[in-house]
């Protein structure tokens, strides 16, 4: 009973710090790899006109999290990739998305 124990501990405790480096992974890409995409996606305007937020409170989170003040990586990302499937799928902005993407690409080449 006691290997059965620790071997689910050990499982969690894995799990926890997979959940961790995720997080930290994000975190990377966003203030670097996808920032123009953040700020591009995530812009006022992008979410006044899709009418689903309050423009100001996406942007308190993105502004909050590139200065430093608090981590939203998560909640940055969850917005993000909601934005960028509204965009492709219902916008049929598809080839504005892979644009975008490709200049991210060459950016960092």
């Amino acid at each position: 009973m006691e290997n059965r124990r620790t071997a689910q501990q050990e499982a969690y405790r894995r799990g926890s710090l997979k959940a961790c480096m995720g997080a930290a992974a994000v975190d990377y890409w966003l203030a670097r790899k996808l920032k123009e995409m953040v700020d591009d996606l995530l812009s006022e305007s992008q979410i006044q006109k899709r009418g689903l937020f309050r423009p100001e409170a996406v942007r308190a989170f993105v502004d909050e999290h590139h200065s430093g003040a608090q981590n939203w990586s998560m909640q940055i990302w969850q917005f993000l990739t909601l934005e960028h499937w509204m965009h492709i799928f219902l916008d049929g902005g598809g080839k504005h998305a892979a644009d975008l993407i490709h200049r991210q690409q060459a950016a960092t080449a």
